[in-house]
């Protein structure tokens, strides 16, 4: 399973699904399922279009979850390595879950 970055991109340059759907081909409403991760497999011209009208690589535009349980057990192993309290802990895996725009148990 893949979480799309498309949302974070979009808006880092100040774009409108509108916008992005005029420049891509792409419905605004395909946009928002992918933003909200209600559709999890596109086609690879979808993600290629997406891509170009972002101006970024097709690899930006998505992660696989299975990357992402293994980011979260590496920063589990760094703060267990530095002995960061647990308050902090809980933040920082919250920052993380809301920075992919995915939650996981």
């Amino acid at each position: 399973m893949f979480i799309f970055l498309i949302k974070e991109l979009r808006e880092e340059r100040k774009i409108t699904q509108e916008e992005l759907s005029k420049r891509s081909g792409v419905s605004r409403n395909y946009i928002a399922e992918l933003e909200n991760n209600k559709k999890v497999n596109p086609s690879f011209e979808t993600i290629y279009k997406i891509s170009i009208a972002l101006g970024v690589e097709i690899r930006q535009i998505y992660v696989a979850t299975s990357d992402i349980a293994k980011l979260k057990k590496l920063l589990q192993e760094s703060i267990d390595e530095t002995k960061i309290n647990s308050q902090e802990t809980i933040k920082i895996r919250q920052l993380l879950d809301r920075l992919i725009n995915f939650k996981t148990e």
